[in-house]
């Protein structure tokens, strides 16, 4: 969760947390990431963002195979 100095560095970088961050977040906040992840996608894909709604619906997938969720 490094900050950025201008818009071009920020661009750069990944739209999402490393998994270390993303653990720590969930565990921090009891955040569900599979609902998480959901309403991401959903964002995503009602303002036209195709490639990060397809990134969400990925890391729900990923999630699924790990047997962390029921879809």
């Amino acid at each position: 969760m490094n900050g950025s100095n201008n818009l071009a560095e920020k661009d750069r970088r990944p739209i999402e947390f490393c998994p270390e961050c993303v653990q720590k977040i969930g565990w921090a906040s009891g955040v569900d990431p599979v609902e998480r992840f959901r309403q991401l996608a959903d964002f995503a894909e009602t303002h036209g963002l195709d490639a990060e709604a397809l990134h969400w619906r990925q890391a729900i997938a990923r999630l699924a195979s790990q047997g962390k969720t029921e879809d």
